[in-house]
């Protein structure tokens, strides 16, 4: 039934239950998984300071690391994909480049007080992919 999953994380708790779902699903299908992990630059922040770049760097090998001890237990082979840009446009552009049977994200992530305000990553996804999308939530929330 699935054959390419992406599971998209921020490397908050909620993503974290998304890459393990993710996972379990791609596992029990033997599917292809992607994980993605968008790192999201603050508008008040000029994209061209040096600094930037590495905090980029090290926001994705942090979750990507992350994603390691998740699934490595698992034998699940999977995929890392890094980008940079507004999570949900870049998620959705994600989504139609690689047209994965299966969307896997968290409900909430690292968005906090923003999220009120703008809406969630996960609401935008699940809007606007032509994709199914499965949201997920840590045990117990």
């Amino acid at each position: 039934m699935f054959h390419k999953i992406l599971a998209c994380t921020d490397g908050s708790g909620y993503g974290v239950e998304a890459v393990k779902m993710a996972g379990d699903i791609a596992s029990h299908f033997n599917a292809e998984l992607s994980v993605l992990h968008v790192f999201s630059i603050p508008a008040i922040i000029d994209p061209s300071v040096l600094a930037l770049e590495d905090a980029m760097g090290e926001s994705h090998q942090a979750v990507e690391d992350q994603t390691a001890s998740a699934l490595g237990s698992t034998g699940v082979k999977y995929h890392f994909l890094r980008r940079d840009g507004h999570p949900v446009e870049t998620i959705l552009q994600v989504i139609e480049d690689e047209e994965p049977d299966l969307v896997v994200m968290g409900s909430r992530g690292l968005g906090g007080f923003r999220s009120l305000l703008v809406g969630s990553v996960s609401d935008g996804v699940l809007r606007h992919s032509h994709r199914p999308v499965l949201i997920v939530r840590p045990p117990g929330k």
